[in-house]
């Protein structure tokens, strides 16, 4: 890219470096997603944390099961990184600890198709999918 750059001209890399900017930005808009029947409207990035984490099972005397997709998507390691606050050799380390606890890491999905039929199926279900691929009767809990 750089060698396309100094042959279109300063200002041509300018826009370049815009347009990259702004695709970037734009790219990775998630949502963490409840069924319809989920009693809450929203929760806060610390509710979901928690849920993920399994330091906190019910909200409000409604029992959660988080769902994660498979260990390399990306928008795992998004999600991991921006509303856990973790890198995977800290949760690998994180789960190893809670299993010796009896804690065991949330269920997993490979695609966001299984995170969406799991989220239907599971009453309390919270997981985590590209806002374009948000359908109608999917809430909406929070965005990142």
């Amino acid at each position: 890219m750089l060698h396309i750059c100094s042959i279109l001209g300063f200002g041509m890399k300018k826009i370049l470096l815009l347009m990259l900017t702004v695709s970037l930005s734009m790219a990775g808009e998630w949502v963490v997603v409840a069924s319809p029947s989920f009693k809450h409207g929203s929760l806060s990035a610390k509710q979901i944390r928690e849920v993920f984490l399994k330091k906190k099972g019910f909200i409000d005397n409604q029992e959660v099961f988080p769902v994660n997709l498979g260990a390399n998507d990306k928008g795992r390691i998004s999600f991991e990184e921006r509303l856990l606050g973790m890198d995977r050799g800290e949760l690998v380390g994180y789960w190893a600890n809670q299993h010796y606890q009896g804690i065991t890491p949330p269920v997993t999905q490979k695609s966001q198709a299984g995170v969406k039929a799991f989220v239907r199926s599971v009453k309390g279900a919270i997981g985590y999918i590209e806002k374009s691929q948000l359908e109608p009767d999917m809430k909406v809990l929070y965005e990142f």
